[in-house]
């Protein structure tokens, strides 16, 4: 987020009142009519122009005593996201209320009001417009929509104050940081393999029956939850624990899934909510849940130009919490090698937000050409200076301070701990920083992924997740190819999914429509050729949530039939 002033800890102090565009617009007729009268020696319209000029200037006087109570914090701003009743869990796609409350503690009243909140990318609020009357509390209620999975963060509101002719405002910014981890859209879940999807007790007696005859291997005990079979009870351990307790078999039906999803720049591209990376981690999220659903197993390795993060295939209770965790947070980069960011542009980025947000000013004036100070001063490209070992304070007394929801993840990787720091507080603060969109970055994380599963225990079924940007490179291929050659000769089966971002159809396309469009004609000649060159389906995905998977042989198809 960057600040639409120059200075952006003004607009968090208050702003003097200033004249809006309609104050300009009176000013400058009157100016022109002073002119005009001058020029035509006429002094009534001369004199109209000075009265609409005084007019314009006592209004604007007039609006003093609400700033002066904006900056003696008369004025105070509170809000909160009213969870869904039942499910309390926030989606993606589902709609949630945002209510505001401006209370006024000055003994005038402040007019007409517009609070327009600060959001990250994968969420829109619209403004709220309310009165603002003396001593009373006004509140306001708005429904938003994530657009995506992930982590999304309202900032803080930027309030807006005009008189009622409309000819001032008054500008402030109120810091008030609300994290919300976003899950990815509900959807049915895929079939990912050939049993019949189970809830509950069903799931569990579903399970014993694939149980029957196989002997399977002890691979733990543990408490007894609903819906466990008796013939499960360890009688000996229960009396020994005075607790009922199970046998849990390493059942040798159970199938084990992996999912290799690509989160390079090429992904990321596109609106958001409408990436297609965002595609991806919905029918990810859909296949999940089929496949645990059944009763198997799955992982995750999500992949730039490397592996990046990785869940191992398991079926535990929590599993599905794990790769929720790992989709929501696959959906920002924030590693050095993966995002296209200098030292200098991110203390430049931190800073304004910093003084944005909490009004510390990190920003110094230039010292002496000799003086040591310079080796703890970094120069953003805009010219600014930075005290680096003061933005590193404020950091991380802000860290300490506010509990956010990624502080459980892994720190960001960076050459420097100190950009380490900084780059781990815009991942909390879900700053977005550039990725890098250098082509065929994806096709060499998967190729990546595929090597690792070179010993131990490989899955049964392996999804690629991916646009396949690069695909006509036949350098970049080879090595996936190869990888996915010698996983077949291992029994793995193995298909891919590409997700496509289309624009919304309309009349007129803009040139951003037109461009994914012209893209997405060419990726569909590219796929049918990578097709044949992997020797396993490869197929595009346009629409997640409608996305569906046959049991038996290894076919994507859309609801009604058609290739997806």
């Amino acid at each position: 987020m960057s600040a639409s002033r120059d200075d952006p800890a003004g607009t968090r102090r208050g702003r003097p009142p200033t004249l809006a565009p309609r104050g300009r617009l009176v000013g400058a007729s009157a100016v022109a009519l002073v002119a005009m009268g001058i020029i035509a020696e006429r002094v009534d319209i001369v004199g109209l122009g000075i009265v609409l000029l005084g007019l314009l200037f006592v209004v604007l006087i007039s609006q003093y005593p609400s700033a002066i109570f904006i900056w003696r914090r008369y004025v105070e701003l509170a809000w909160r996201v009213e969870r869904p009743s039942g499910d309390p869990a926030l989606y993606a796609g589902r709609p949630l209320t945002l209510t505001l409350e401006v209370r006024n503690r000055a003994p005038r009243a402040l007019g007409a009001a517009s609070l327009r909140p600060v959001t990250s990318p994968n969420v829109h609020i619209d403004t709220v417009h309310l009165a603002v009357p003396a001593r009373v509390d006004r509140r306001a209620s708005v429904t938003f929509v994530p657009r995506s999975a992930g982590v999304a963060m309202l900032h803080g509101a930027a309030l807006t104050l005009s008189d009622p002719l409309g000819l001032t405002e008054i500008e402030a910014y109120f810091p008030s940081p609300i994290a919300l981890p976003i899950l990815p859209r509900l959807g049915v879940p895929l079939a990912a393999s050939g049993v019949p999807l189970a809830h509950g007790p069903e799931r569990a007696r579903q399970s014993a029956a694939r149980l029957a005859g196989q002997g399977g291997d002890l691979r733990e005990l543990r408490e007894h939850r609903p819906g466990d079979p008796w013939k499960q009870i360890a009688w000996k351990a229960t009396a020994r624990r005075g607790r009922l307790m199970v046998r849990e078999l390493e059942r040798e039906t159970q199938s084990r899934h992996l999912i290799v999803l690509d989160v390079s720049g090429r992904m990321r591209q596109g609106r958001p909510g409408a990436a297609p990376l965002d595609l991806g981690i919905d029918l990810v999220a859909r296949y999940v849940r089929g496949a645990l659903d059944a009763g198997d197993q799955v992982g995750l390795i999500t992949v730039d130009a490397r592996a990046v993060a990785s869940v191992p295939p398991s079926d535990r209770p929590g599993q599905r919490r794990k790769l929720s965790d790992a989709l929501a947070l696959a959906s920002a980069a924030y590693d050095e090698d993966v995002t296209e960011l200098s030292d200098a542009e991110l203390c430049s980025t931190v800073g304004r937000y910093i003084l944005l947000q909490e009004g510390e000013e990190t920003r110094t004036s230039p010292p002496p050409i000799d003086d040591p100070r310079w080796a703890r001063i970094v120069a953003a490209p805009s010219g600014e200076l930075f005290e680096l070992h003061k933005l590193l304070a404020v950091v991380r007394e802000i860290r300490r301070r506010y509990k956010l929801v990624a502080r459980a993840a892994r720190a960001p990787l960076a050459h420097d701990p100190q950009m380490a720091e900084l780059r781990a507080f815009c991942r909390d603060r879900c700053i977005p920083l550039p990725p890098r969109l250098e082509p065929g970055r994806g096709l060499r994380g998967l190729a990546a992924a595929l090597q690792t599963l070179r010993t131990g225990r490989v899955p049964d079924r392996i999804l690629l997740v991916s646009q396949f940007d690069g695909a006509s490179d036949a350098g970049l291929v080879a090595p996936l190819a190869e990888g996915v050659a010698r996983l077949k000769r291992r029994g793995v089966r193995i298909w891919g999914v590409a997700p496509h971002a289309l624009p919304e159809p309309a009349a007129e396309l803009d040139p951003i429509d037109e461009l994914l469009l012209l893209e997405h004609t060419a990726r569909e000649a590219e796929l049918g050729a990578l097709t044949q060159r992997l020797g396993v389906p490869v197929r595009g995905c346009r629409d997640a949530m409608n996305f569906r998977l046959e049991r038996g042989p290894t076919k994507l198809t859309s609801p009604a039939g058609r290739a997806a």
